[in-house]
């Protein structure tokens, strides 16, 4: 009985399966039914009614859960009954492709015109196609024409306001989360309101112009720009706000659209990071490629542009990065920002400061090199701008120029200075290398950038060793902490904070005796807490797991630095030979 119960449902089964339709193949492509040719007549099927070689157990599994069977029971049938079930419906290429013909021959043939392209010129007869084509012209016109006045206008221009309005403000979002300084400050935020604004009138002309084309859009300059001027978050976040504002047009086609955000992308991680010149010729050979690849690609899925378009895309990125390194000199002082351009002039060591200082002040230029080289490693480590980190660097003691006999690396070790003067005597001569040097960088016209390296160095930190010597002399006048403390203001940013403490551990460790890498660790660690427990470190923006990084690459530095050397033949124990420096020496160098 059981035998027959199943045989019966395996039978009923397959009869729903053979009337819906066993089809041998499928084309590919989007469609939703299938015509079924029989003898004499002809019906529809929906595509998901008709069960392809794939899915034939899927669907006998299916049927035979319908009659009652269990899962596994349905599964291990509908595995056996598979190999017993032929198509019953049979793919006719012939007969489809003849159809498909039929089909496109039914749909009138169109043109396209590009804008400002003349249908016909003046004084030459009218052919009929000629005149067929004005007559569509004058409908469309006229069409536009009836929409614009017609119902509804009012909620199309206040639908794309609204749209503009939404964009604006998520770029303000974007601005207040990930680049907050620029909206701070008028200055940037103006500048890139102007840069938004002239990028808007170039697309105008451009796309008015029916020889250039949407690949004249100056995208690549904007990008440029607003990358090279306020780094790579804000070079991002301005590009998919020009392409919003163009997008939002309706007139454009999304491939346009796509190809302006593309070529805005890689301009920006072109130039997000510019440690050489060459690199703009670099970003010029790949921007005109990319532009000419879009252009191929677009005319393949049917997005035609001008003849010119292929001379456009070669051209453009040349003419617009030319033009952007022509207005960087103009307008970084007029904004106030420092570009990597600037900062790699600046990195260069024949600067005349840079020259200056190592003529008059030997020990202090050699102390900037160093440190340097350890605030840069440093930055790399927690993403910072490791380019102005170091010129910062280069930059940071140039006041110690004015009176360099009284900083103990450029002294003899005969003779200091600071004995002949009173603990707060020293202080002021010590604090006044900060003033000195910001007078100096005004002098010479150094970036405010660079500028600020100079008083944040040292934040508010007090110039202990005379502050404890002032507690220790056996005058009974008052002594004030504040006499002994740096102007200030604390590091307000990374890069600013990475180069005091990069300072203060080159300074510890080059006055260790006997600099082991152990010890080196150790006082590198002891200098950075001792920082952070201050509060110097508040406003920098530096977290504890950046300090942990910024130590871990202070310390091979330094080790390598301060590495032992083998003592030669004849040559003098270096401990007998070396005299110890004095602790006011030491201090004196902060």
């Amino acid at each position: 009985m059981k035998c027959r119960s199943l045989v019966e449902r395996m039978g009923e089964a397959w009869r729903r399966v053979l009337a819906a339709g066993v089809v041998d193949m499928l084309p590919r492509g989007q469609y939703d039914a299938v015509i079924v040719l029989g003898e004499g007549s002809t019906s529809t099927l929906q595509k998901s009614q008709v069960v392809t070689q794939a899915g034939l157990q899927d669907r006998l599994t299916e049927e035979l859960r319908g009659t009652g069977l269990s899962a596994v029971q349905a599964v291990n049938v509908a595995s056996l009954m598979r190999h017993f079930i032929s198509p019953n419906l049979v793919y006719d290429l012939e007969e489809t492709q003849q159809r498909k013909d039929r089909a496109r021959d039914m749909v009138p043939t169109t043109r396209e015109f590009f804008k400002g392209e003349r249908i016909v010129d003046r004084g030459v007869r009218v052919t009929p196609e000629q005149d067929q084509f004005l007559q569509e012209l004058k409908g469309t016109l006229e069409s536009q024409a009836a929409e614009n006045v017609g119902e509804g206008w009012q909620l199309r221009y206040l639908s794309r306001i609204l749209l503009l309005v939404f964009a604006l403000g998520l770029f303000g979002w974007f601005g207040v989360i990930y680049f907050p300084t620029a909206f701070r400050q008028l200055r940037p935020l103006l500048a890139i309101t102007i840069l938004l604004a002239l990028f808007l009138g170039g697309a105008h002309i451009a796309l008015d112009n029916s020889s250039l084309g949407p690949f004249a859009v100056p995208m690549v300059l904007l990008s440029l720009m607003a990358t090279v001027l306020f780094r790579d978050r804000v070079g991002y976040n301005v590009t998919l706000l020009a392409v919003t504002l163009l997008a939002i047009l309706p007139e454009f086609y999304a491939g346009q659209v796509f190809a302006w955000y593309l070529l805005g992308m890689v301009t920006v991680v072109s130039v997000r990071r510019i440690r050489q010149r060459g690199q703009f010729y670099q970003t010029i050979l790949v921007l005109a490629l990319f532009s000419l690849s879009l252009i191929f690609l677009l005319g393949a899925v049917g997005v035609q542009g001008p003849t010119s378009s292929y001379l456009v895309g070669i051209f453009t990125p040349v003419l617009l990065v030319a033009f952007g390194l022509f207005l960087l000199p103009v307008v970084e002082p007029m904004v106030g920002v420092c570009s990597d351009l600037t900062l790699l002039e600046l990195s260069d060591l024949n600067h005349p400061l840079l020259q200056r200082m190592a003529l008059e002040a030997q020990g202090t230029y050699h102390h900037s090199q160093v440190v340097g080289q350890l605030a840069e490693h440093a930055a790399r480590a927690v993403d910072a701008n490791s380019l102005l980190t170091r010129v910062g660097a280069l930059f940071h003691d140039i006041g110690k120029m004015e009176k360099p006999e009284y900083y103990v690396e450029n002294q003899h070790v005969q003779h200091n200075k600071h004995d002949e003067l009173s603990p707060s005597m020293s202080a002021l001569v010590i604090g006044a290398h900060v003033k000195d040097g910001i007078e100096l960088g005004r002098r010479w016209r150094l970036p405010q950038a660079v500028i600020d390296f100079i008083p944040q160095h040292h934040g508010t930190m007090v110039m202990e060793y005379f502050y404890h010597k002032a507690l220790s002399s056996e005058t009974n006048a008052p002594v004030k902490v504040d006499d002994f403390r740096y102007p200030g203001p604390k590091p307000q940013s990374k890069e600013t904070a990475i180069l005091m403490l990069a300072d203060a551990v080159e300074a510890a460790t080059r006055s260790l005796s006997k600099p082991t890498p152990s010890r080196i660790r150790e006082i590198t660690k002891q200098i950075i807490d001792k920082r952070m427990l201050s509060g110097e470190l508040d406003e920098s923006g530096l977290t504890l797991s950046d300090l942990s990084r910024i130590r871990e690459a202070f310390i091979p530095l330094l080790t390598g630095i301060h590495h032992s050397r083998i003592v030669y033949p004849g040559q003098k124990d270096k401990d007998a030979e070396k005299v110890p420096e004095k602790r006011g020496e030491r201090t004196a160098r902060s």
